[in-house]
């Protein structure tokens, strides 16, 4: 008789599903070191990368959205789907996806990169399937706690 019992731990949760996708943000941006996924109030859902996040870091991105969404509008814009801030040798990106947010961090700059073409790959390659399963998160009432 077959067995149709499922072993705990066999199947990843939405939370790990998120993790392996953004670890596919590097071959969109070489020099990618750092990651996180905030819900609509700031709280981080997912992160990736070596350090912890400063404590402050979460609400300064969520306002930072904010702020570009303020500002589109006052442009006549209907939103602002991503962000670009450059430094000397690092850059930061945000992309709204849903309620939901990306932010990422380079060891490059804007110079190196082609932005317009560099946002379309992370929109096919990331953020419809993050989109999807940060869906199955909320419908599958996972709890989306800090990680």
């Amino acid at each position: 008789m077959a067995c149709c019992e499922r072993q705990s731990g066999m199947v990843p949760n939405g939370q790990d599903l998120i993790r392996e996708k953004l670890g596919h943000i590097g071959r969109i941006f070489p020099g990618y070191s750092y990651s996180c996924v905030l819900n609509g109030v700031g709280e981080v859902i997912v992160h990736t990368g070596s350090s912890e996040l400063d404590g402050d870091l979460p609400s300064a991105i969520s306002s930072l959205q904010l702020a570009a969404e303020q500002f589109a509008s006052h442009l006549s814009q209907a939103d602002c789907s991503a962000i670009h801030i450059s430094g000397a040798n690092v850059m930061f990106s945000c992309y709204g996806v849903d309620a939901n947010l990306l932010a990422l961090y380079s060891d490059n700059t804007i110079d190196t990169f082609d932005m317009v073409a560099k946002d379309e790959q992370i929109e096919e390659e990331i953020i419809g399937d993050l989109r999807l399963m940060l869906q199955n998160l909320h419908v599958n009432g996972s709890r989306l706690s800090k990680s």
